[in-house]
C-alpha cells in the first residue's frame, strides 16, 4: 500500500512549521532538503520515494532510513519531541503479549528492547513509523521469558521513552 504525504507537505510549508526535510540513512549520512524543493514523498513496502520539484527522484530502502523529519530548526527537534513524548504499554500485567503506544512526530525506524532487571536483554525488535500521532506495536514475548518485571525501551532517533512492563504468566 502507498501512502503519499503531498498534503502533509504543502499544509506545513504554509503555515511555516517548517523548512527542511531532513533524513538520516545508514551509510549515507543525514540530507536535508528545503521544502519548496519538495514535489511528494511516498512510502511504498520496502521503499521511500522523495520526489524533487526539479523532476528528479530519490529513493531508499526503508531499513536503511534511520530518521526522517520535518524542521524549521533541526537541533530544536529534540526539546520538542521530549516534551510531548509519552509511551503506554497494556495490559499491564500482561502474559507477554502486549501492545504498545507512543507518539511519533517523524516517519523513522524504532526500535524495543525488553531487558530484565539485571540489564540482559530478553527481547529486541525493530519497527518502522510510518506516519504522525499515535502508532502503535504489538508485541509477543519469547515462551522461554519467565514472570516478572521487565524494562521496555523504545528507541527513536530523538530519544529513548520507558515503561516498566509486568510478566504474569
Amino acid at each position: 500500500m502507498k501512502t503519499s504525504i503531498l498534503l502533509f507537505l504543502l499544509l506545513v510549508s504554509l503555515q511555516g512549521f517548517t523548512q527542511h526535510l531532513i533524513i538520516s540513512v545508514q551509510n549515507a549520512g543525514t540530507q536535508q532538503y528545503a521544502v519548496n524543493t519538495l514535489r511528494k514523498l511516498d512510502f511504498s513496502a520496502d521503499t521511500v520515494h522523495l520526489h524533487l520539484t526539479n523532476g528528479q527522484t530519490v529513493k531508499w530502502a526503508k531499513q536503511a532510513i534511520r530518521s526522517m523529519y520535518f524542521d524549521q530548526d533541526p537541533s530544536q527537534a529534540k526539546n520538542r519531541w521530549a516534551a510531548n513524548a509519552g509511551i503506554k504499554v497494556f495490559p499491564q500485567p500482561n502474559q507477554g503479549n502486549f501492545k504498545v503506544e507512543w507518539q511519533a512526530f517523524i516517519p523513522e525506524r524504532v526500535s524495543f528492547e525488553v531487558t530484565n532487571l539485571q540489564g540482559r536483554i530478553v527481547h529486541a525488535e525493530d519497527h518502522f513509523a510510518e506516519g504522525f500521532g499515535t502508532q502503535s506495536k504489538h508485541i509477543q514475548m519469547p515462551a522461554n521469558v519467565p514472570d516478572g518485571t521487565y524494562l521496555l525501551k523504545l528507541h527513536t532517533s530523538k530519544g529513548s521513552l520507558f515503561s516498566k512492563l509486568v510478566i504474569q504468566k
